[in-house]
């Protein structure tokens, strides 16, 4: 699920890498590589099929419900707006989601594994920082400071209290 996006300063300086409030000694990084999260746009058509059927499906089974129930026209009124609202909705989050954008990934190696520290739309400033990193790792006298899009994706989780008593997906 594509998320909000923010800012983030990659600095490396005195051999370090800094992404954000994240250290990582450049001695400790075996390499970077770039990877491409492609959104899986087959499979939000065929939740659009599936949820157009269900729609379809309450629309039919609600309309013969209030038919034989209810005799009033602001009722079927209302139920007719609603199903029109849901299918438009419904549009509108398959095409958000047949338009998303792929997210390059930058992925630092270490010796205790790897760790995707960047994700962003622009590939071509995940390029750069994949090309500079690498470069610093054998060069020790490379500096440099570079502001980037990171993306989140998937739901930032907000805990309450010490025993795990609820969340706020955002």
């Amino acid at each position: 699920m594509a998320g909000s996006g923010s800012t983030v300063e990659v600095v490396i300086h005195n051999r370090v890498l800094w992404v954000g409030g994240n250290s990582y000694a450049l001695h400790n990084v075996t390499g970077t590589r770039r990877t491409v999260t492609t959104p899986d746009r087959s499979a939000a058509i065929r939740k659009f099929g599936r949820t157009l059927l269900y729609l379809f499906l309450v629309f039919i089974l609600g309309g013969l419900l209030l038919e034989e129930v209810v005799e009033s026209r602001i009722a079927s009124n209302l139920f007719g707006w609603i199903i029109v609202f849901a299918f438009f909705a419904l549009v509108g989050l398959v095409i958000k989601r047949l338009f998303s954008l792929d997210r390059h990934n930058l992925v630092i190696d270490t010796p205790n594994g790897s760790k995707t520290v960047i994700t962003s739309t622009d590939g071509g400033k995940v390029d750069e920082l994949n090309r500079r990193i690498t470069q610093a790792i054998g060069d020790s006298s490379v500096a440099m400071r570079i502001q980037i899009e990171n993306a989140h994706i998937g739901d930032s989780i907000i805990q309450y209290g010490s025993h795990n008593t609820g969340k706020q997906g955002g």
